[in-house]
């Protein structure tokens, strides 16, 4: 599933991810970047450091973006169960400037 995000410089991204049954991953991590070629995350979260598990189907993810420049990112959540790699959500995180702050673009 591809979801895009569009929040203003300094808000918090928060959504809930639910599937469909309960499944005892191995993990699940969120990792963001400008460009799909670079060697480093500008975000990475894990369970317990940004990721919450709710329940046994329900998980929480936190992104901050005070420290984000005002461009497109790039993401992908990925768990995984035993060894075997699956991404079922990825997409775009546009930062827009907002009336609180001077726009420095």
């Amino acid at each position: 599933m591809i979801k895009n995000f569009q929040p203003k410089k300094g808000d918090q991204i928060a959504f809930t991810i639910t599937f469909s049954e309960a499944i005892n991953f191995t993990s699940i991590e969120l990792g963001c970047k400008k460009n799909y070629s670079d060697t480093t995350y500008i975000i990475y979260r894990k369970l317990n450091d940004g990721i919450s598990k709710l329940n046994n189907t329900t998980y929480q993810v936190t992104i901050p973006t005070t420290d984000l420049e005002y461009t497109s990112y790039i993401y992908d959540l990925r768990v995984k169960i035993g060894t075997t790699p699956y991404t079922p959500l990825s997409g775009r995180i546009t930062i827009k400037p907002t009336v609180f702050e001077a726009y420095n673009g």
